[in-house]
């Protein structure tokens, strides 16, 4: 009887007092994060609790989760909930207790319903706020009512959720159709350099447009994403939001398609529909565009052993150990004089992971002994300051590159549309053949500026060119820090393009040698560590130039090779 006092909700719960819940709150979007969501959950949940008795042990959250999509199912706090109530962590009796069904998921109602039974066959009991519902194994089994009103409430959900996804889908492809048809914004959401003038079109921030064009132009130094945040929070040029940058807010800003002008229509990551190119003020010019993702695209490839300010290996992915052939790093090293010297090292012998030689091979003299050797061959002029005469060309022929391949995707698109469907549009394959008149024609005038443009930066005489290689090795040794570090970003960048490997080694008498071998083997020497001596000097390109069949057997090992093989000669007929 006074159990029944107790509870105001009858028989079917009373002997439910004094049990141990859990409750779990969730909402779908982090916009209602910002709202009482959260707090109108808790606090129902809370003061149902305490209606029926009950000793809150724990909260269980997954804020921003969509029970639409399940992720709280699987990767999100209610799936670990359950993995927890598998391992048999959580008392007979415990109960789940939640605002209402829905927040649970908003699946299928076959799977909500077999995850409720799951549940409480492993003797967890589900408690909702809203119609003081108390599911348990034994109400499910005994009253099929209970399993009707899963069924409905399950199905009203799931039903409600689908029309709102359908609504959410056909406002997006609405605004972007406008966006398409208009070449206007339809949202306030737009890149963080871009604004609206005082005309009503967009205008760039000039402001902001400057530190997108400083990311840009550092990522073409050869400066990496973590080096360039760093630089721009201690100069105090912080995010649009007033936040310190990250190096991943770096990596989305260089990969991003706006900075280019164009306007990539996306739902739920996913790129949607046609690209609409021109819809945004370009902000970056296209060749420092390419200058600046090329660059990324070789850092990536490059293993590092966490930034150095005062310091780059211009051999970086290059030299390997001749034992093992494992990646040799390079090691600083203080004397008892507190002299710095810095040694090339074997990374799975000072690992203990399978490689015994131990020997450290000195840096200073091989970097010399190679750069002396080699470093004119390495160095187009892509790796110098462009004149004023040569920037218009190197954009032409970049805004060319990036119109081609825009026009194929177009392309790619539209055969896919017309695969799918029995009789094709005709207007659909008018268009299709426009776009091929296009890219030929495209293809060609890109073809002509590229030959222009090569003409206008091979016009270097030798004197020249060995007068700015001579300049790019006296920066290395500027006073001035950033100087020095930006002309060994430059020759890091430029190695690759000419040597195959350096390969540590030792002579019979145990001193330790490093063999450079350039374009597949065609050209090579060994350098002393110790001295800086270069021995057996070989070039087998006067060969190849008197035999052209054999560059295809040279050069076939990998796709850039003819290139490589070409700036080497190239720059051998000059110097």
């Amino acid at each position: 009887m006074l159990n029944r006092k107790i509870s105001p909700f009858g028989d079917r719960i009373a002997h439910t007092i004094g049990m141990r819940a859990i409750i779990y709150i969730r909402f779908s979007s982090k916009k209602q994060e910002r709202g009482t969501s959260r707090e109108r959950q808790l606090d129902d949940c809370r003061h149902h609790c305490d209606r029926m008795g009950w000793t809150v042990v724990e909260i269980i959250e997954d804020l921003g989760a969509s029970a639409w999509k399940g992720d709280h199912l699987t990767s999100g706090n209610l799936g670990r909930f359950a993995q927890r109530a598998r391992n048999g962590e959580f008392d007979d009796g415990t109960v789940l207790v939640v605002e209402k069904l829905d927040r649970l998921s908003r699946l299928e109602v076959r799977f909500t319903q077999r995850w409720m039974e799951d549940m409480t066959d492993l003797g967890i009991g589900i408690a909702t706020v809203d119609g003081a519902r108390h599911y348990t194994r034994e109400t499910l089994r005994a009253n099929p009512m209970e399993t009707i009103e899963i069924l409905m409430a399950g199905r009203l959900a799931h039903q409600e959720s689908q029309q709102k996804s359908l609504r959410v889908r056909d406002a997006i492809r609405r605004r972007q159709d406008l966006a398409a048809s208009t070449m206007k914004a339809t949202s306030a959401v737009m890149p963080g350099w871009v604004r609206f003038g005082s005309d009503g079109q967009l205008e760039l921030d000039q402001q902001r447009a400057a530190i997108v064009q400083d990311i840009y132009r550092w990522s073409a130094e050869g400066i990496g994403s973590h080096t360039i945040a760093t630089r721009l929070n201690r100069a105090k040029r912080l995010t649009w939001s007033g936040k310190p940058w990250q190096p991943s807010t770096i990596y989305k800003i260089l990969d991003s398609c706006t900075v280019e002008g164009d306007f990539q229509p996306t739902s739920d990551g996913t790129a949607r529909g046609d690209k609409l190119v021109g819809f945004y003020p370009r902000v970056v010019e296209p060749d420092l565009v390419q200058q600046a993702r090329a660059a990324k695209a070789r850092r990536r490839g490059m293993r590092s052993m966490g930034p150095s300010r005062d310091f780059v290996n211009v051999f970086q992915g290059l030299a390997r150990c001749g034992e093992c052939h494992g990646r040799l790093h390079v090691q600083k090293c203080c004397d008892s004089r507190g002299v710095i010297r810095r040694y090339f090292r074997c990374d799975r012998a000072a690992r203990h992971a399978g490689c015994s030689r131990k020997t450290m091979f000195p840096y200073g003299r091989v970097e010399d002994a190679i750069l002396d050797k080699m470093l004119h061959l390495a160095l187009d002029d892509q790796f110098f300051s462009r004149p004023d005469s040569i920037r218009p060309l190197a954009n032409e022929v970049a805004g060319l590159e990036k119109l081609v391949c825009d026009l194929k995707q177009r392309s790619l698109r539209l055969i896919r549309l017309l695969t799918r469907v029995d009789e094709p549009d005709p207007v659909m394959v008018e268009e299709q053949s426009n776009l091929r008149r296009q890219i030929a024609t495209t293809e060609a005038r890109h073809a002509a500026a590229k030959a222009e443009l090569n003409r206008a930066r091979g016009n270097a005489s030798p004197d020249t060119h060995m007068k700015r290689v001579m300049e790019i090795r006296e920066a290395m040794s500027s006073d001035d820090l950033d100087t020095a570090m930006a002309a060994r970003r430059a020759i890091r960048d430029a190695m690759p393009g000419v040597i195959e490997v350096i390969l540590s080694d030792l002579s019979p008498s145990g001193e330790p040698m490093m063999m450079v071998a350039l374009i597949g083997g065609l050209i090579g020497f060994r350098v002393s560590a110790k001295t800086g001596m270069v021995s057996d000097h070989y070039d087998l390109t006067p060969q190849l130039i008197a035999n052209p069949r054999l560059r295809i057997g040279a050069t076939s090992y990998r796709p850039d090779g003819a290139a490589r093989l070409d700036l080497v000669l190239r720059r051998q007929a000059k110097c």
